[in-house]
């Protein structure tokens, strides 16, 4: 396994791609969301709390979308890389290897 240098363009690139995902992704459910607890709080005569529910709300969705994002993220393929989890045991393994090969 090869491991590329991390640079700035590839990590905007990641960066990008976590942000698009999770901006669209947070405003459709906080939408589809916060039109269902506007209507409900409507009906139940209390609009004035629409501002705090909203807040919490939003709160409550972005944390599992941008983990989502982090998760779509991790499982692209990009152009020349992709981005992946290696376990720190292989990573030390794999250093002392490469090490050893250029002895």
């Amino acid at each position: 396994m090869e491991e590329l240098e991390v640079t700035w363009g590839r990590a905007a690139r990641i960066w990008w791609s976590i942000a698009w995902r999770s901006a669209l992704a947070a405003g459709v459910v906080g939408i589809a969301i916060g039109v269902l607890v506007g209507i409900a709080l409507g009906a139940a005569g209390r609009p004035d709390l629409a501002r705090q529910f909203g807040q919490l709300l939003g709160i409550a969705v972005a944390i599992p979308v941008g983990i989502w994002a982090v998760k779509a993220v991790l499982s692209k393929e990009y152009r020349q890389f992709r981005v992946a989890l290696i376990s720190s045991t292989e990573a030390t393994l794999g250093e002392i290897v490469s090490k050893m090969r250029a002895q």
